[in-house]
């Protein structure tokens, strides 16, 4: 078995758009997110490629619960630990 750890996870944020043009203004036709963070994207490409793998890691609030949704839904095991949300200091 194979553990990750990212320290750092994060929710990637991937926006559509039909075409790119320079010096345009384009519409964002969809949204995806993504869990993210070296350790979880080795784990994703590990787990895909059917490799024992466990992701850990710190996640906080609601983004890191949708962090452990979309691993699990990506077929990644994980033991994440879930440290206090911090809140942004004025």
């Amino acid at each position: 078995m194979i553990l990750t750890v990212t320290m750092n996870a994060v929710l990637d944020k991937t926006y559509e758009v039909c075409e790119l043009t320079l010096g345009a203004a384009h519409r964002v036709e969809a949204t995806h997110a993504q869990a993210g963070g070296k350790g979880l994207n080795v784990a994703r490409a590990l787990a895909g490629a059917g490799v024992d793998v466990l992701a850990t890691g710190l996640v906080a609030g609601s983004t890191g619960q949708q962090i452990e949704r979309d691993l699990k839904v990506a077929g990644v095991d994980a033991a994440m630990y879930h440290v206090e949300a911090s809140r942004a200091r004025p």
